[in-house]
């Protein structure tokens, strides 16, 4: 997953998860870390929920903790936000 600018701004990129993922479980988007190709994040939002996001991001990895409630019970997207 990359994200490169599209007229000058940054534009989001989309997660989507297929299998379930287990609620407190940790997803590491190893793709996403801290690099000279990769902006620093300056939001993530899981669509559909209304709840608090905890997430965080470094030279590793990006990492989205999983709500204890799901939107749906089907395939999940998160919308990742780059700073410009």
């Amino acid at each position: 997953m990359t994200a490169a600018p599209l007229d000058g701004q940054f534009q989001p990129a989309l997660a989507s998860l297929l299998p379930w993922p287990d609620a407190g479980g940790v997803l590491n988007l190893r793709s996403l870390a801290v690099t000279d190709g990769v902006s620093p994040i300056a939001a993530i939002e899981l669509l559909g929920y209304t709840g608090e996001l905890r997430w965080g991001q470094d030279q590793d990895m990006a990492r989205i903790v999983i709500p204890d409630r799901l939107p749906c019970r089907h395939a999940i997207t998160f919308r990742i936000q780059f700073e410009p």
